[in-house]
């Protein structure tokens, strides 16, 4: 008995000190880094409108890249002529529109200044441009240097999503008007949707790519309330 009043009185306590953190905050401004099992890195600048200290609504803009392509995007065709997707086309990148409900529970005031919170936000990736368009660059096989093309066209993909899931969940520091969180980021969203479906000289260069699969991203934010 004498441990439980001991209990029962840390929480008494504690318990005023987490009710009673009334941050004055209404909209926050936000850029997160971030990296993802797709071999590459996200950037998001993001502002969010809070009705209250546990509910508000998220918009950001994202754009999202590959660092690392493992294979040698070429092929060749009947007569020995060697083809090449465009060097600024190899890496798979997009410009990603996220809406999204924040979900926010605040969990302790270290001060009067200083809180603490744990957030989520379920939302969509929106793509204004899901079809891409790859340039092809064709060298003639008499040409060991490779430097110059004699012809270059342009494909483009058919049949990209517009939009895919996502959840962000990540812990938050509010210090003053200073924003800092970490967290973590599963979607379903494609790297490779806007060119799954291109076929070059009648390759399917989707075999090039990994299967499709869950996208999981950690990151870091830092931002300004106001």
């Amino acid at each position: 008995m004498h441990i439980l009043r001991k209990i029962s009185g840390i929480i008494l306590l504690i318990l005023p000190l987490c009710l009673s953190a009334k941050e004055r905050r209404t909209s926050d401004l936000m850029l997160t880094a971030g990296l993802n099992n797709a071999s590459g890195y996200e950037l998001e600048l993001s502002t969010t409108y809070l009705f209250n200290n546990y509910f508000g609504a998220t918009l950001g803009l994202g754009g999202y890249c590959q660092f690392e392509q493992s294979r040698h995007l070429g092929g060749t065709i009947p007569n020995g002529d060697e083809w090449r997707i465009y060097s600024n086309d190899v890496y798979a990148q997009r410009l990603l529109l996220r809406p999204a409900l924040r979900l926010r529970m605040p969990v302790i005031t270290v001060c009067e200044d200083w809180h603490l919170s744990l957030n989520s936000e379920p939302g969509l990736y929106l793509v204004g441009f899901p079809n891409e368009e790859l340039g092809v660059d064709y060298y003639s096989k008499k040409d060991d240097i490779k430097l110059f093309p004699y012809h270059t066209e342009t494909v483009k993909n058919k049949g990209g999503k517009f939009f895919f899931w996502n959840v962000k969940n990540f812990i938050e520091l509010h210090a003053e008007n200073l924003l800092i969180s970490a967290g973590y980021t599963i979607s379903n969203f494609d790297i490779y949707n806007g060119r799954r479906n291109i076929k070059i000289e009648g390759f399917p260069i989707n075999q090039w790519f990994r299967k499709r699969m869950m996208s999981h991203s950690v990151f870091v934010s830092i931002g300004y309330c106001f």
